[in-house]
């Protein structure tokens, strides 16, 4: 799990969306990420970078990606 968080941390930095990944302050296999808060239309687009890099990574090691939806 540290490898995979270390991977997003790397790939989102890359991609210039700077979400701040946390420790496992809950549980020991429960990982945090603490949002950056900035303009609403540059945030929205952050936060789809931030899910599809999730999404690939996690495939790449042998995890399984599970998100929720707003019913909103």
């Amino acid at each position: 799990m540290l490898a995979f968080m270390m991977d997003l941390d790397r790939e989102l930095w890359r991609l210039a969306s700077r979400p701040r990944p946390g420790t496992n302050e809950v549980a020991p296999a429960q990982f945090e990420m603490a949002p950056v808060y900035e303009a609403t239309s540059v945030g929205s687009d952050h936060n789809m970078i931030v899910m599809s890099t999730m999404r690939r990574l996690a495939a790449r090691h042998d995890l399984m990606f599970l998100a929720t939806r707003s019913l909103s």
